[in-house]
């Protein structure tokens, strides 16, 4: 009854340690805004072509659970230019996209990208598959038809 004992309370803390190390790999507001910032310098050194296939293959546009989304924003449509985590977006327009909710949550981005701005909507964790609230950081590179999008769960 003893060793049962200890193999629960071993199984107990392997899963909290478990729990915390994913809460550990949630990123920050300010993780998401810095790794947009980045991206864009990219596009302006690098070109659009070239910054699109890095953010898709290069494993340091994957950090946490940040990953990149660039959209051409061009004649009130949206289309996939590089997507980190999901290629067959690419080339797709996805002006009209909706959340777990119905809410056209790109086209309030499409509005904050010349500025930069945060959208709140709700999509699936790619790790969980389940739906929680998001927060993304939009922002147009200047002088480009191009945006970037780095989101957080919350």
């Amino acid at each position: 009854m003893k060793s049962l004992m200890l193999k629960f309370v071993a199984l107990i803390a392997g899963v909290l340690f478990a729990f915390g190390a994913i809460a550990q790999e949630r990123a920050t507001k300010d993780e998401a805004v810095a790794m947009v910032e980045s991206a864009i310098a990219l596009i302006k050194s690098a070109g659009a072509e070239k910054a699109a296939k890095d953010f898709m293959s290069d494993a340091k546009w994957k950090k946490k659970d940040l990953y990149i989304s660039m959209y051409q924003i061009k004649d009130g449509k949206v289309v996939v230019v590089a997507h980190g985590i999901n290629e067959k977006l690419v080339g797709k327009d996805i002006t009209d996209l909706k959340d777990a909710d119905d809410k056209l949550f790109l086209r309030e981005a499409m509005t904050k990208a010349a500025k930069g701005g945060w959208v709140e909507y709700k999509w699936p964790d790619p790790a969980t598959k389940k739906v929680h609230a998001k927060s993304s950081y939009i922002k147009a590179a200047s002088g480009t038809d191009y945006a970037i999008l780095v989101g957080v769960y919350q």
